[in-house]
């Protein structure tokens, strides 16, 4: 197939709030000793792979991440606000569980109502999300024909995304581990995933 794109999307290495399972959103926090661990580990399996371009959300955990997998391939990392985590405004830092719990509509829900469901004015929708991060790629499919760009971001993003390729689906609680990676290909029109490593659903 020619003009394709590769893309490698990764989600960030550990932190505190992962382990203690609090709502992270776009807080901003460091790795901590087991998220540099986990990156080091995914550099060495990207070790033979060349990189065109390095993309990272402009959050630490993303970029410090990035910057471990980037060491030693003379890349600028570039980083780009639209892949950021999704915003869970007030209730970031809360426990997941008791933010899970205040979905209790979900399930007689619409897919278009879950696209657009919040539970606060201050926190981002699902579809929000998506729009941002699907306008972020086909616009890099485009710059980047036959080459391979690594992108470092977030659980919520691969989520949807994963959803929207046909991978998931809101009825289940799918999620990435951090260190997670989607590889996917690109012929400028349509996305075909290659490769899921770290990607559970129940």
């Amino acid at each position: 197939m020619n003009n394709v794109t590769t893309i490698y999307i990764v989600r960030h290495g550990e932190v505190d709030w992962n382990k203690k399972k609090l709502v992270l959103g776009q807080v901003d926090k460091h790795l901590n000793a087991e998220g540099k661990k986990q990156a080091i580990i995914l550099k060495c399996r990207f070790k033979n792979i060349h990189f065109d371009a390095i993309y990272s959300s402009d959050l630490n955990r993303a970029i410090e991440t990035a910057k471990i997998i980037a060491e030693g391939k003379g890349i600028t990392i570039k980083t780009i606000k639209a892949l950021r985590e999704q915003s869970f405004g007030r209730y970031e830092g809360w426990k997941k569980k008791d933010l899970l719990a205040l979905f209790y509509k979900w399930k007689q829900m619409t897919n278009e109502e879950r696209h657009t469901y919040t539970l606060s004015k201050d926190m981002e929708s699902n579809i929000n999300v998506l729009d941002r991060f699907i306008y972020f790629l086909n616009k890099n499919v485009k710059l980047y024909k036959e080459k391979t760009i690594l992108v470092v971001t977030h659980g919520a993003l691969m989520r949807y995304l994963s959803i929207y390729l046909g991978y998931s689906s809101y009825d289940y609680l799918s999620y990435f581990d951090n260190t997670g990676y989607i590889k996917l290909k690109s012929d400028g029109i349509n996305f075909f995933v290659d490769e899921l490593r770290g990607f559970h659903k129940s």
